[in-house]
């Protein structure tokens, strides 16, 4: 079964954060965003920076879940609107896809580009 998410929302930003502080990335993400001048940030480059940065936050998710399983499991119940029970019986490459596609929703860029406004 493929997992269909929603959007990302401000309701989704707790679980979020508690994600990012478990895996102890927030700092890293908000120095990225805080200096950009770090970044190659010229047209197209910001969107493959962008996906660049996210997926390899997804890969430190993905190679580190066994502290953030029990969120993951929910933000992707929330996301699909299945329950936690489903989403532990979807087979696992959807389950990685579902984590993926959750680090990869541009509105974690938007997240943390405005923290450092």
């Amino acid at each position: 079964m493929t997992l269909e998410l929603r959007e990302l929302n401000g309701g989704d930003l707790e679980q979020l954060l508690t994600i990012f502080a478990k895996l102890d990335i927030i700092d890293e993400l908000t120095a990225i965003f805080e200096h950009p001048e770090n970044l190659s940030l010229e047209g197209a480059d910001v969107e493959k920076t962008g996906i660049s940065v996210f997926a390899k936050l997804a890969k430190k998710a993905i190679t580190n879940i066994k502290p953030i399983k029990k969120e993951l499991d929910e933000l992707l119940a929330s996301l699909s609107g299945l329950t936690v029970e489903e989403i532990n019986k979807v087979r696992l490459l959807d389950y990685l896809n579902g984590v993926k596609a959750i680090f990869a929703d541009g509105r974690i860029t938007d997240f943390f580009g405005s923290m450092r406004s």
